[in-house]
């Protein structure tokens, strides 16, 4: 992660409609403070860890699993909600990079959806 990248995701965080109280804390940290974060296999629960962050392009094939993955059904109702509703903001982002940043409060995460060329926020997820 760089300073650059992280001024990206404070701007994100800042736009999330009603985060968890971690988040905003997570969000008040300054770039030196982030990296001295645990990693999310190293931390406590309870802990709030260095986030995950990866820039990749979306491929085709990863909606089609997600298509596959809503059709089984296999975690219930809840879970393949948060499916169909990743599914159809991802869909016009085929073929286009995008930033994906998960935050942890372990065991607690939020996802932030980010286009990077635009550095707007276009999906949260919070489980």
């Amino acid at each position: 992660m760089t300073k650059e990248t992280w001024q990206i995701l404070l701007a994100a965080i800042a736009t999330v409609k009603n985060p968890p109280g971690w988040l905003r804390e997570l969000g008040g940290l300054n770039y030196d403070d982030v990296l001295r974060l645990p990693k999310y296999e190293d931390a406590a629960d309870g802990q709030i860890t260095s986030p995950w962050i990866e820039e990749k392009l979306l491929a085709a094939d990863y909606l089609d699993f997600l298509r596959e993955q809503i059709r089984i059904d296999a975690r219930g109702p809840e879970w393949k909600e948060l499916l169909q509703e990743r599914l159809q903001v991802l869909e016009p982002f085929v073929g286009k990079h995008v930033l994906t940043a998960t935050f942890h409060q372990k065991p607690y995460a939020v996802t932030l959806k980010i286009n990077p060329d635009t550095g707007k926020l276009f999906h949260v997820e919070m489980y």
